[in-house]
Parts: structure tokens; C-alpha cells; sequence
């Protein structure tokens, strides 16, 4: 009995360990682990969670569960645009921001960042086509490296130029590394069925199939069955 305790023991923990890489959806590069905190006024987005077409005109408020010293770079990136079959002009970047600095003192459970008015590419709200199922806006924070400064193959990047971007391409030729944090929601505008949800009354259309919530499903079921094994061998 004891033996397959442990074994199942180690399933889990093999299953748990595999399913904690959940902040960006699977097939897209660069990752993390660890998440970073976007909240749209007191509602803070789950990883992989989808919200209603009326996300605000203003930028989300970032911050870490961590303590994080030194300065830091965030891009926000739609790799879904036009649509996610046909993604002609992906990865339109929303936002390009470096100069955060994060708090020393945890602001109940996280750690707020603040951001320069200024940005190398502002904020810019999610609006995918109402063709178009919902679009990945996902989101990295990067450790800026001291005198960093924008490749010169991006800087034709700006408010009104956002198209065709490559996070991952950035990433290696600014010296910027692996992300600390990531988040991601998805995001429709189609007029199908809508339910109320954390930005409002919006469509809820779920396009991508691998998003948190049925890895968690998944994760659930799995552990339930192994607990269930359980039971019927005692």
C-alpha cells in the first residue's frame, strides 16, 4: 500500500511540476514561470483568462510577487493579428515600455511597479476584428540590461508603427535574456454569446484550446483519477 502511495505521490508531483509552467500558452517563445501581475483597476487577470472587448484605454497596472531590484523592460504583444488562422501582421505590439522599477514594500501581496510616463511604443487596447475569434495579448518582463538601448532593426517601431514585430528576435539582439515574469489573457470581439466578465458584458468565444483553465481542468481530472485509483486499492 505504502509503495504505490509513493508512487502516486510522485505522479502528482511530476503532473503539478509540469502544469506550474501556465503563464504563456503553449507554441510561443520566449517564457516564464513566474507571473507577472496585470490588474485593468481592481481586477487582477488570471493567466489565460478571457475578458470582454471593453478592456480600458488606459495601461494595466504591473507588478511583481516577488521583490524585484533594478530596472525592467515590458512588451505586450498579440501574436494572433489579423486572426489566429491567418496572423498576416503578428506580433502586433501593444506596448513596448522600458524604465519600470519595482517597490521594495509589498502593496498587500505583490510588489507595484512604477512606469515612466513615456514609452518606446504606448499602450495600445485590444481590439481584434470582430472576424476574428479571440486573439493571445501576452505579456514580458524583461531584466533591462544597463546602457540598453533600442536594436537598430527596431527602431522603426512606434505608436503608429506596431506591425510585424518579433519579441523573440528583440529580445536576443537588445541583450535582454530570458523573462522574469509573463501573464497572458485572450481577448474576443465577436458577436456571438455574451456573459458578463472581468471588463464587462462581452463575447465569450474561447479560440485557443490551451489556455490555464483546461490545463487545470486536466490537472484536476488526473489527480482526482490517481486519488480515485487510490481509494480502490485500500
Amino acid at each position: 500500500m505504502h509503495s504505490r502511495l509513493s508512487l502516486a505521490a510522485v505522479a502528482i508531483a511530476s503532473c503539478l511540476s509540469t502544469f506550474t509552467f501556465a503563464q504563456i500558452p503553449p507554441r510561443f517563445s520566449p517564457s516564464s514561470s513566474e507571473e507577472l501581475v496585470l490588474s485593468f483597476g481592481s481586477t487582477s487577470i488570471v493567466p489565460g483568462q478571457q475578458i470582454g472587448i471593453n478592456v480600458p484605454a488606459l495601461p494595466p497596472k504591473v507588478a511583481s510577487t516577488t521583490p524585484l531590484e533594478g530596472t525592467y523592460l515590458l512588451s505586450l504583444q498579440d501574436p494572433d493579428a489579423m486572426t489566429p488562422a491567418a496572423p498576416t501582421i503578428a506580433q502586433y505590439l501593444h506596448w513596448l515600455q522600458p524604465g519600470l522599477n519595482f517597490s521594495s514594500t509589498p502593496n498587500s501581496t505583490d510588489f507595484p511597479a512604477t512606469i515612466p510616463a513615456s514609452a518606446t511604443v504606448p499602450y495600445a487596447r485590444p481590439q481584434p476584428p470582430p472576424i476574428s475569434p479571440a486573439h493571445r495579448y501576452i505579456a514580458l518582463l524583461f531584466a533591462q540590461p544597463l546602457n540598453f538601448s533600442i536594436p537598430v532593426a527596431f527602431q522603426g517601431f512606434n505608436a503608429t508603427n506596431r506591425m510585424k514585430f518579433n519579441i523573440s528576435v528583440f529580445a536576443a539582439e537588445a541583450g535582454l535574456g530570458a523573462p522574469v515574469a509573463a501573464n497572458y489573457f485572450l481577448v474576443s470581439n465577436m458577436t456571438v454569446t455574451n456573459v458578463t466578465n472581468a471588463t464587462g458584458t462581452g463575447p465569450s468565444v474561447p479560440a485557443f484550446t490551451g489556455g490555464t483553465g483546461k490545463i487545470m481542468l486536466s490537472l484536476w481530472v488526473l489527480v482526482t483519477g490517481v486519488i480515485g485509483g487510490l481509494t480502490l486499492v485500500f
